[in-house]
């Protein structure tokens, strides 16, 4: 097994576990919008889906239809995308595997920008990744360590050339022994894009989207001024910040070890796995944020520079135009992309 974080701190992992993923969008990212000048008060609604908490901050009093018919989007993307949600489109495509399932040409176009991902990472990020994620049981916070057998079980069937997409006649299929789909590595980001597109076309001029910490910009304050945003230091229990950026008109997304993670004998084992060893990556990276224009983007790329570390990972931002990333490795320091000059 490879060697895992070992816990910094008893009292604060404790607390941790016990941390809901509905809660993570307050804890891990902050927004400062109280800067806005005068006379210019943030309005917001919220909804629940996707297991976490959905909040449109904006500022325009005339914007509040187009903000409710964002939030019935949420619920319709929920219900396809969900994988426990009975009848979505990803559960019955992973419930009738080797079978080929009608779908909707939604749920058909975020598997085609997942593939994408999926294929730029060569594989180290795989969204027929749920049934490893179900056996480490990192939901709630009490998982236990799997054997080795069991982890081993379940390797050969990681692979995304097992989706067979029929577009055609808006079908898809999972090979019989594949395993079963998770788009949560990709699925808020894509969410996001959307939500952006359809309030942007709508004459929205100033509005933050929050799906659980994946964060867009739209446009710049009333002041024109930029928003800005703090990032989360890794494991604070305080919404303590470690970076501040100001940004318009982007998307702001961090992974980290500590959004879902259990603590087994004193070591922390996280969601992000090593999909050659089946456990935790181990690299010395707490989180990784992306900033860019596509939410899509920003989400996926998140998860695969964690994967990849800080070298690879920042070696492959460096080559993306208008793509930027901040790490903060275990000993909390800061590691930034060529575009930030930090």
């Amino acid at each position: 097994m490879s060697k895992i974080y070992k816990s910094f701190n008893t009292n604060c992992s404790s607390i941790w576990k016990r941390i809901l993923p509905i809660e993570l969008f307050l804890i891990f990212i902050s927004i400062f919008l109280s800067s806005c000048y005068a006379g210019s008060e943030p309005l917001t609604k919220s909804g629940f889906f996707f297991d976490t908490y959905v909040t449109f901050t904006y500022y325009d009093s005339a914007d509040s239809e187009y903000i409710d018919e964002a939030l019935n989007m949420c619920n319709e993307y929920d219900r396809l995308f969900s994988r426990t949600i009975e009848g979505s489109d990803i559960y019955k495509i992973n419930h009738f595997k080797g079978e080929y399932v009608e779908v909707d040409e939604r749920t058909i176009d975020i598997l085609k920008e997942a593939i994408f991902y999926c294929e730029l990472s060569e594989g180290r990020a795989d969204i027929t990744v749920a049934d490893l994620m179900m056996l480490w049981n990192f939901t709630d916070g009490d998982g236990t360590v799997p054997s080795d057998d069991e982890i081993k079980a379940l390797l050969p069937g990681i692979d995304y050339h097992n989706i067979i997409i029929d577009e055609d006649n808006k079908m898809v299929k999972l090979s019989e022994d594949s395993g079963s789909l998770d788009l949560g590595f990709i699925a808020k980001g894509y969410i996001t894009s959307k939500l952006k597109d359809y309030l942007t076309e709508s004459g929205v001029k100033s509005c933050v989207i929050d799906l659980g910490g994946n964060l867009y910009m739209i446009g710049s304050k009333p002041d024109g001024s930029e928003y800005n945003v703090g990032i989360k230091k890794p494991f604070s229990t305080s919404n303590e910040t470690i970076d501040t950026i100001s940004i318009s008109d982007r998307a702001v997304v961090t992974s980290g070890i500590y959004e879902r993670y259990f603590e087994a004998d004193g070591q922390i084992y996280h969601h992000i796995l090593d999909l050659n060893t089946g456990y935790s990556v181990d690299n010395n990276v707490y989180s990784v944020t992306i900033i860019c224009e596509d939410a899509t983007k920003a989400d996926a790329l998140s998860t695969i520079c964690l994967i990849y570390g800080i070298d690879d990972g920042l070696d492959l931002i460096n080559s993306m135009d208008e793509t930027e990333a901040i790490y903060v490795d275990d000993n909390y320091n800061l590691h930034y992309s060529d575009g930030l000059n930090k």
